[in-house]
């Protein structure tokens, strides 16, 4: 059935369901019933719905605190260390034809410091800071994978990880200026991950009170719950969805398009105000460019993918599509165009740039797996890979390390 419905329209439709009946209740009544009805429906909403906020209340103060929020940036509980396994399955259930097996399971330990960041070292003064969202903290992969940590141990120097999963260009600033100026870094590693750096969301308004709301609302408990079942029991009710048809569930033109120019022009303006502040003491900075999925893989596929399957993926989500024999070339011009934008934007202010696109590409080329199959963060393999083209980027030039 979730081939079919997302998530959050089951969830409407099972909300709906009763709602629908109780209206019916009271629409299918005289004057004089409709008003006795009245009473014992509105006690059995309430019966239903103070006992779930109060079991969800509950089972928030239950549960130990994950993140520091302020209001521009944040962090995780500081000196923790949380352990699981990650498991390279379907998220959302969907039942494939054939099943192709997900990268092994990680089992990973993921350590905070004193002050929240992924880091197994509390010193006050480090060689090299790195910026940037869960590419950079390192999701589904154990603490000596990521690829700050490898980084570390190839060039020899002190590196320290202000990466934060969820992270935007607007709290890469703030979490510089809270966190990396007092440690004293030569070089700064500012990642720019293209599958969400551009969104509009990342700079709306984010102390509002829908925000708040919203955000109260995602984070329930007792709503994660509901909708675990629903996955793990309809997920694959009435579901013909394959495997070809979905890949790995990336949108091929690009699933996180940049929303507007406004973004854009946003995201640049942080990253020159970081700019600022480096040159100001004195600090190389370096934008490490981390392309999405769909822009690695679509160039080493595009002979495989018949453009008419490529059209018909495409149009479940999009409208007024191109010809279908234009479209594949429109695509792969699109999903590079972000890449030349922000190469452009260094060039103009003078930031020395990395792009991690063509070594990602080669590797996958011989038959690496870079990617998990159902997720799309890196591998071990590809932590591996980004540290060996940043590395190669810093020896280049002489850099004097701590003593």
């Amino acid at each position: 059935m979730l081939g079919r419905y997302s998530v959050a329209h089951l969830r409407w439709m099972f909300l709906l369901i009763p709602i629908s009946i109780m209206a019916l209740y009271l629409t299918w009544s005289n004057e004089e019933n409709k008003k006795r009805r009245q009473i014992p429906i509105t006690a059995l909403i309430l019966s239903i719905i103070v006992p779930i906020l109060l079991v969800d209340l509950f089972i928030r103060l239950a549960q130990p605190k994950q993140y520091v929020m302020h209001r521009s940036y944040y962090y995780r509980a500081p000196n923790t260390v949380v352990g699981g396994t990650f498991r390279d399955v379907p998220e959302n259930a969907f039942s494939y034809p054939t099943m192709r097996s997900g990268y092994p399971d990680i089992e990973y330990i993921l350590t905070t410091d004193k002050r929240g960041f992924r880091n197994k070292t509390d010193l006050e003064k480090y060689d090299i800071i790195t910026l940037g969202d869960s590419f950079v903290e390192g999701s589904n992969v154990t603490d000596d994978d990521v690829w700050v940590t490898l980084l570390a141990q190839k060039s020899k120097l002190i590196v320290y990880n202000l990466g934060m999963a969820g992270g935007h260009p607007g709290t890469y600033l703030e979490t510089f200026k809270r966190f990396a100026l007092d440690l004293s870094p030569k070089i700064v590693l500012c990642m720019v991950y293209e599958g969400n750096d551009f969104h509009d969301s990342n700079f709306k308004r984010k102390d509002t009170f829908g925000h708040h709301l919203n955000n109260y609302f995602k984070s329930s408990p007792v709503r994660r719950t509901l909708e675990e079942l629903l996955i793990r029991h309809l997920g694959s009710i009435d579901s013909n969805t394959s495997e070809d048809s979905l890949a790995s569930g990336d949108n091929p033109a690009g699933s996180d398009k940049a929303d507007a120019d406004t973004a854009s022009v946003n995201a640049f303006a942080y990253r020159r105000q970081i700019k600022e502040l480096c040159d100001a003491k004195n600090i190389r900075l370096i934008i490490v460019y981390a392309p999405d999925k769909p822009h690695v893989l679509l160039p080493l596929i595009r002979h495989k993918v018949p453009p008419e399957s490529l059209r018909a993926f495409m149009a479940l989500k999009e409208n007024n599509l191109p010809p279908t024999y234009k479209l594949m070339d429109i695509v792969l011009a699109h999903v590079e165009m972000k890449e030349s934008v922000v190469k452009k934007f260094c060039q103009q202010e003078s930031i020395e740039f990395v792009s991690l696109t063509e070594p990602l590409r080669q590797s996958i080329a011989q038959g690496r797996q870079l990617y998990f199959t159902y997720d799309d963060h890196w591998t071990p393999i590809g932590h591996e890979v980004a540290a060996n083209t940043i590395y190669n980027c810093i020896d280049e030039l002489p850099t004097s390390k701590t003593n």
